[in-house]
Parts: C-alpha cells; structure tokens; sequence
C-alpha cells in the first residue's frame, strides 16, 4: 500500500514536472554540450530530447493530437528524405533523416507546453535562458576569454536569443528584477561579439514589437511573417546577385591564402559556389550531408571547404526545389493559421521572427535545426484560439 501510494506520489510529480523539463529544453540545447562515449560525439541535448519524446504519451493525454497537428504536415518532406536517402545510397541521409525525425518532434513538445504557459513557468523559462548565457559567460572566463564567446562552438547563439526573451519579458512585465536581468544579458550580448544575436534581436525589438503594440490584425501578423519566411529562404539567392555575382576575385579566382582568414571573403565564395552548385542539382539536390563533399571541389585547401552559412541556401543545395516545395509549403499553411490578437503574440511573434531571421546567417546544423523549429512552434502556438487552449489543457 506504502509502495503503490509513493508510485502515485511519483507519477504526479512528474506530470506536475514535465513542463518544466521541455521549458529546459532550448537552453540547454543551445549550450551545445558534448560527450564522447565510444567513437562519435554526442549532444546532450539530443539524448534529453529523446527522452521528453519517450515521455510525452505516457505525461500528456493530449500528445497524439499535438503530434498529429504539428508532426503530420511534414511526413511528406521526411518520406521524401528517406526515399532519396536509399535510392541514392546515401547512408549520411539515413542519419539525416532520424534526427530531421527527432528534432521536429520538438514542435509539439514546445507547441503543448508554451500554449498553456503561466507566469510563473515564463519566469522559469527566461530565467533559466539567463541562467544558460551566465553559464557560457562563466565557462570563458574561466578561460581567460573575457570578450568573443567562441570558445563553446555554437554556444555562442545563446546570448542574441536570450537578450530577445529577456527583453520581451521585461516589456510586458517590469519590475527591478527584470531590468538587473536584462541588463545582464544585454552586456553578455555585446561582450560576446555574436553579429547574428545583436543584428536578429535588435532589429526584431525595433520593427515588431512596435507593430504589435498597434493592434494589428492577425492577417496582418499572418502577412508579415509569410514575408518574412519568403525573404529569408531566397535571402542566400539575394545577397549572391546584389553583392557577389560580377566579382571574379571572389567567384572565380579566389585567394585562398587571403580566405583563410578574411571570413567575409571566405563566406562569399562559399556562397558563390553553392549556388553553382544548386544550378547544377535543381531539383532534388546533392542529398543530405553531402554538401561538404560538393564544396571540396573548389578548393585546394580542405580547411576552406564548409557549408555556406545560410541554412536556407543549404536546405535549397541539399534537397533541392522539391525538398523545399515539401518542407516550407506546410510551414506557409500554418503562418497563415495565426489566431487575431493571440493573448501571448507579444511573446511567440517576435520569438518566429528572431527564429526565422538568424539561420539566413548560420550553416547547417542540429542548432539552426532547432532553433528554425522553435519559430515553427511559436507560430503552432499562435494558431491557437483561447477556447483551443482551454480544451487542449482540460
């Protein structure tokens, strides 16, 4: 009787609990924390991941239709991966294709915790994004490295993502507490020298949260994000014919010498040659994971060969305008299923549009993944009514 009732006990406290641990989550996956058991890295973040999926069915009567309306629309894209992987005898696709499949279960883990979130789980939530940048912050000065936050890898995506939160928080809720928060995460912002934080969280507390504060309707969030979406996903296409195409010394006769450590020079050129590369594999792409070996050939140097640094671009290169047809299409649908004037849009709006913007700046990788699908949950959350939100917590 004492055993079963501890079991009771137990089973509650983590009903009770899990919410807490998917609000973990993002942090702690964008701390990019690593262990080397037997041959290949790890993250820890991955294994975390799986076991909040294990979890999800058994703490949550309502998962199957969370994973229904936020997994389901991209079963195309994934039966697409699968069966270019093996039809092309690509095993790197095989690995691709599972984590694309564990990744995009973060949507309705995040989507059925974030749309029922009180105020104190938000607290808990940007606290322990805070917590997560002190960290990285800690961890370089125990380094000796007080300024450009580099040493933890893709770590250092932490501090732009964390300032936004913090600041919209502080915006809907002020208080002195706050305000020491934000100012903390503000300076470990500017200290870490990260480009793509300052640039994405300034610009999206400048331009959208000024918009939300009008009022506007939810078609008009709705139009918004569609061009938002649009313009990031050509962006690599964009910035290639604005900035690069016409510029021999970068598209055809590179310094490679010059490259090595000009990483402007560097990253133009890799963006020159992968939309060379997209040309020559327009419709289904190289296949996953195969980029690297693609860039290979233009250089003589190895250490130059890398992604281009613009997830969309990369996604395009990869798997080609069907892939993309498949991937992005579903996510279209659902921007344009956001709820008018949505209790938490001050929150969840600019949350997809940082989340949107910053990987048009980032290579591929399970980070951007993660974070690229944090916007695609925020935007699950916005299609939701009030009366949605009461049924699914019931």
């Amino acid at each position: 009787m004492v055993l079963s009732t501890e079991r009771r006990n137990f089973s509650n406290w983590l009903v009770l609990g899990y919410p807490y641990l998917v609000l973990c989550f993002l942090p702690i996956a964008l701390l990019d924390l690593r262990i080397n058991p037997i041959i290949v890295k790890i993250r820890i973040s991955d294994l975390y991941l799986a076991t909040l999926i294990c979890l999800f069915p058994l703490l949550n009567p309502r998962a199957t239709s969370w994973a229904i309306k936020c997994f389901l629309p991209f079963l195309p894209f994934l039966a697409y991966l699968l069966f270019s992987a093996i039809f092309t005898d690509n095993t790197t696709g095989i690995y691709e294709f599972i984590q694309w499949v564990i990744v995009l279960f973060w949507i309705p883990l995040f989507a059925s915790v974030f749309s029922t979130l009180n105020s104190s789980q938000l607290r808990y939530f940007v606290l322990s994004m805070a917590l997560a940048a002190f960290y990285v912050v800690a961890i370089h000065a125990y380094e000796g490295i007080y300024i450009r936050y580099k040493f933890m890898g893709d770590a250092k995506y932490i501090f732009g993502i964390t300032f936004l939160v913090v600041s919209l928080w502080m915006f809907q809720r002020f208080s002195w507490r706050a305000l020491i928060v934000f100012i903390a995460s503000a300076t470990f912002l500017v200290l870490s020298l990260e480009r793509k934080g300052i640039l994405a969280s300034v610009l999206t507390i400048v331009t959208i949260v000024p918009l939300l504060r009008l009022q506007v309707s939810g078609f008009f969030q709705s139009l918004t994000l569609i061009a938002i979406q649009v313009l990031c996903l050509i962006s690599g296409f964009v910035v290639y014919l604005v900035s690069i195409k016409g510029e021999v010394s970068v598209t055809h006769y590179l310094d490679e010498a010059r490259a090595s450590w000009e990483s402007n020079l560097h990253r133009s050129n890799l963006l020159a040659n992968g939309i060379e590369i997209f040309q020559s594999n327009l419709w289904f792409g190289v296949g996953a994971k195969k980029l690297d070996d693609h860039m290979q050939t233009f250089y003589l140097a190895d250490g130059l060969a890398h992604y281009t640094h613009n997830w969309y671009l990369d996604f395009f290169i990869e798997y080609g305008i069907v892939g993309v047809v498949l991937f992005f299409m579903p996510v279209l649908v659902l921007i344009l299923k956001i709820q008018p004037k949505h209790q938490r849009a001050w929150l969840f709006v600019p949350l997809a549009v940082y989340c949107l913007f910053v990987p048009t700046m980032m290579a591929n990788g399970t980070t951007t993944m993660l974070i690229y699908l944090t916007a695609i949950a925020s935007i699950c959350v916005l299609g939701l009514s009030r009366r949605d939100i009461l049924v699914r917590s019931s």
